[in-house]
């Protein structure tokens, strides 16, 4: 929700025609209508609507990586899935931005 908030600041800034906040959640949720009032626009890759829960955070990490142009995270320790992706974001050459340390190299 933190950072949300962020991006409803930049979209008060700059106009909601120049950013749109879409959620991307790894499988369906209960209370989805919730986040479909909060957010721009909700989606559930294709790709992932067949796999398993506990595969399905890594598996919309990895394809979110793959569609951005741009990835930014807050990455403090050299494990979990944000470390992951972030570090798959550089290996495919996309501008990534850790927002955690000063240099942005992870």
């Amino acid at each position: 929700m933190f950072a949300a908030s962020i991006v409803k600041r930049a979209q008060k800034a700059f106009g909601e025609e120049r950013c749109a906040m879409t959620l991307v959640l790894p499988y369906v949720q209960k209370d989805i209508a919730s986040y479909e009032q909060y957010y721009d626009s909700v989606l559930i890759p294709e790709c992932i609507e067949k796999t398993h829960p506990k595969g399905a955070i890594t598996k919309r990490n990895r394809w979110m990586v793959e569609v951005c142009d741009l990835c930014i995270g807050y990455v403090e320790h050299e494990n979990g899935g944000a470390y992951t992706a972030l570090k798959y974001a550089k290996k495919l050459g996309k501008k990534v931005i850790n927002l955690a340390i000063e240099d942005n190299d992870i």
